[in-house]
């Protein structure tokens, strides 16, 4: 299992169901090549944000007790959404932050973006402690941001 996420200078998540920083192109355009023709797991939280429903050309899995919605396949908890997942698929956990705590132990592979600004979040995520156990494989510095993917430590 992979985790996708992106966090600012100062491990600002997001704010008002939305990504706080502006949009980058470079950076949604890598979450979609990295993630199309997969699944994507998220929150209630996510699902309801300003994203848009569902992704397309990916399997969407939403974990929630109160979402109904034909457009993705929901499931209460994690231990209902895993009989579903096939050994051979690949599993992308996109948010929110708590859902990427909870599935922490099982993720295997994180690509984390990194942007430079400090913009106040109403969600924070601890990076240095998520990448605890996560040795860093790759990195890529652009202008407004820097992406990094992070292999579990075995």
């Amino acid at each position: 299992m992979n985790a996708i996420f992106a966090v600012n200078s100062i491990n600002g998540f997001g704010h008002d169901n939305d990504l706080p920083w502006p949009k980058s192109s470079v950076d949604l355009k890598r979450f979609k090549q990295i993630t199309s023709g997969h699944t994507v797991v998220m929150g209630g939280g996510t699902w309801t944000s300003n994203m848009p429903k569902p992704l397309p050309n990916r399997r969407n899995i939403v974990l929630s007790s109160t979402i109904n919605d034909d457009r993705c396949e929901v499931y209460k908890s994690i231990n209902d959404m895993l009989p579903s997942i096939s050994e051979s698929e690949q599993v992308f956990v996109i948010g929110g932050a708590k859902l990427l705590w909870n599935m922490r132990d099982r993720v295997n592979k994180v690509y984390l973006t990194k942007f430079n600004s400090k913009e106040t979040c109403s969600v924070t995520l601890d990076v240095n402690s998520y990448l605890n156990g996560f040795e860093l494989v790759s990195g890529e510095v652009l202008a407004e941001h820097r992406f990094e993917v992070w292999k579990k430590i075995v």
